[in-house]
């Protein structure tokens, strides 16, 4: 397999495990609750992170950004959107670290050293970019390692009542793969003239493909542990059955989730705003002011409704090209 290719679809999946996703959260919020609908559900975000991965490979304007709507109304509202999209999610990435640190480090200040430290190593990765794959790929193990090791524990079961909407689980599965796929965008389309049209295709199939067994694998799990359905962070309560070492190995986890959205994040900001001297200064800065408003609050109500604009703009753009030919 081309390296290149290996090297971004890693980066691009470090984008979408956030830590919702590596507290098991998002995966209880949009998939656990709809039984084994919920499989069918991650199905459908699977085919859209294929489809949009794919699309921001193959058209390398602005995060994606048909080059027609370029000096347009669609191509500001496109910049603002995406762009506010990637300050809500690192500005709440940032947030999240600061908060992890307090609750992991008996020391002073632990929050915004955590938070600045944070800020410090997304810059490094964000600006040497070997970093991210090699980071990503750490991400990915623990994450596999955090269901292995959920497997190997007694099932614990709780009394639920499924959800068993076929229409909702798709509708949740469509927009959680779209809502991710809008931030690895910039991302991915950055990386486009960096490979071959091969290499774009083996990049779209590992990233979808790694997505598909991460979600597979975090939906089975559920069933077989319904009692941490409807739990806060329900992975990382998961692991602290395993006593201190489980407690560490979910905070590294959860900190490398952060740490790589958060660096997915500051590089679409720097695709996003204008090419100016202040722009490489201006985007560190307004994640660190985007982390002001905690970490709960944008993930839960701003960063939904940014990914789902963001994911109406995709729409669109795949349907003016179309109209284009």
């Amino acid at each position: 397999m081309d390296k290149t290719a290996k090297a971004k679809a890693f980066s691009a999946v470090g984008a979408v495990v956030g830590a919702g996703f590596a507290s098991g959260q998002e995966i209880d919020g949009f998939f656990a609750r709809f039984g084994i609908n919920g499989l069918i559900g991650a199905g459908a975000a699977i085919i859209i992170i294929a489809a949009l991965a794919g699309w921001a490979l193959t058209h390398p304007g602005v995060a994606g950004m048909p080059f027609s709507w370029a000096g347009r109304w669609p191509g500001r509202l496109w910049r603002g959107m995406f762009g506010a999209l990637a300050l809500a999610s690192g500005g709440a990435m940032l947030a999240g670290a600061g908060e992890l640190a307090e609750l992991m480090l008996p020391i002073p200040l632990a929050y915004p050293l955590g938070l600045t430290a944070s800020l410090g190593l997304a810059l490094l990765m964000a600006r040497g970019r070997q970093a991210i794959p090699w980071v990503s790929k750490a991400l990915v193990g623990l994450t596999v390692l955090m269901a292995l090791a959920g497997w190997a524990l007694p099932a614990k079961r709780a009394a639920v009542v499924w959800k068993n909407g076929l229409l909702d689980s798709l509708i949740h599965g469509a927009s959680y793969g779209g809502m991710n796929m809008a931030l690895a965008a910039p991302l991915l389309a950055l990386s486009a003239g960096e490979m071959t049209p091969k290499g774009k295709k083996q990049c779209v199939f590992l990233t979808a493909g790694i997505m598909g067994t991460l979600l597979t694998a975090g939906v089975l799990l559920f069933y077989r542990h319904t009692a941490l359905i409807g739990q806060t962070l329900p992975f990382v309560r998961m692991m602290g059955f395993y006593g201190r070492l489980g407690w560490q190995v979910s905070g590294v986890t959860l900190y490398l989730a952060l740490l790589t959205t958060a660096c997915a994040a500051l590089r679409g900001l720097y695709a996003l705003l204008p090419q100016r001297k202040w722009a490489p200064v201006a985007a560190p800065l307004l994640l660190l002011a985007s982390s002001a408003f905690g970490f709960a609050g944008m993930v839960s109500r701003v960063y939904p409704a940014l990914g789902a604009g963001c994911l109406g703009l995709l729409t669109a753009a795949a349907i003016t090209a179309w109209r284009e030919k």
